[in-house]
């Protein structure tokens, strides 16, 4: 009886604290290893995130930069628009709409810098200082003249849905090339008829007619007045943005608007392809400080600097800075005074303007 009440207070007596305290411990240990797995998984997971965002967003924007500046300066068969254009806007020669230059940049501008289309007050300021800044300009989306019955009136021979009145249009054949502000833009059994007349728009014409007169062998389109900056976000983050002449809702001023195109662009610059001896190649890169001619450019390339969203991704704080020598942004030795932990990557990317290229 005793052999059997022994037995049963062995079966029942639990773990010892020894037991318990290995049991414990080998449970913190595997805690420990899942725990670490899960955060370096995690870690691998935001970096790949990270990679991919930057990965997007640079592509979208070597694409767009790609797809602007290969259509930059078309005038369909007239090639004189940065000499020889009638121009009756006011303020004609406002940076927006002077044709004088349809490609122009700007190198490592700094805090000041700033662009106005100095007849609505439309000013682009507060760009990142030591970026680059791209102007495009030329015609877009044009149509052929179906009649230029007087010196004030244009039709085509399209629904109205391509041209509303307030736009700044230029009509061009082989010889000739006018600009004006669209008083009215009207449409009677698919005809649009576009009036040319003094008014009170911004920024308006200063004359109501144009000296040259048109016929079927004209194209009529709007005018691409595009520029492309880095500058802050309202947030405080870096990005590529563009500010094109728009119309306002009321067909009343024209004016340069801001777009943010892509977030998260720390830097943007640009080299030029010159061509020096006519033979529609280019002959040397320059920025555009050294551009003697702009008429001679024939292609553009870019580089971008990408920074991904969280700021705990790199190991240690840091910077980049531009090589022009070799079209490349580098690793700074000492980071600078801006450094942080964001992922950096470079984009770059070569156009050539093929409206130049192929004249």
């Amino acid at each position: 009886m005793k052999i059997s009440l022994q037995l049963m207070h062995r079966k029942t007596s639990g773990f010892s604290v020894v037991e318990m305290m290995i049991a414990m411990t080998v449970g913190v240990v595997l805690v420990g290893g899942i725990m670490e797995i899960f955060l370096s998984s995690r870690t691998t997971n935001s970096l790949q995130m990270s990679i991919a965002k930057i990965q997007q967003n640079g592509r979208m924007a070597i694409n767009t930069l790609t797809t602007e500046i290969r259509m930059a300066d078309y005038s369909g068969c007239y090639h004189e628009l940065g000499s020889s254009l009638e121009n009756t806007l006011n303020s004609a020669t406002a940076f927006a709409w002077n044709l004088s230059s349809t490609i122009q940049g700007f190198n490592d501008v700094s805090s000041s810098f700033n662009i106005s289309d100095s007849a609505s007050g439309g000013v682009i300021s507060g760009l990142i200082e030591d970026t680059d800044v791209l102007v495009i300009k030329g015609m877009t989306d044009g149509v052929p003249l179906k009649t230029n019955p007087d010196n004030a009136t244009f039709t085509i021979d399209e629904p109205l849905n391509r041209f509303k009145k307030g736009e700044l249009l230029v009509v061009a054949d082989c010889q000739k090339a006018s600009m004006f502000q669209a008083s009215s833009v009207s449409n009677n059994s698919g005809v649009t008829t576009i009036l040319h007349a003094g008014s009170s728009m911004t920024p308006g014409n200063s004359t109501g007619t144009v000296s040259n007169s048109y016929g079927t062998n004209a194209e009529i389109a709007k005018l691409n007045s595009t520029i492309y900056y880095i500058k802050n976000d309202a947030t405080g983050i870096p990005g590529l943005f563009q500010a094109s002449l728009t119309v306002n809702s009321a067909g009343s001023v024209a004016s340069l608007v801001e777009n943010q195109l892509v977030s998260h662009v720390q830097n943007m610059q640009f080299q030029y392809g010159v061509d020096t001896d006519n033979d529609s190649d280019a002959d040397v890169y320059q920025d555009a400080d050294s551009v003697a001619d702009w008429d001679a450019v024939i292609s553009i390339r870019v580089a971008l600097l990408m920074i991904s969203e969280s700021q705990t991704l790199a190991e240690t704080k840091e910077s980049y800075s531009f090589d022009s020598s070799a079209f490349t942004f580098t690793k700074d030795t000492t980071p600078s005074a801006n450094a942080d932990r964001r992922l950096k990557r470079e984009f770059s990317g070569f156009m050539a303007i093929r409206n130049r290229t192929l004249s």
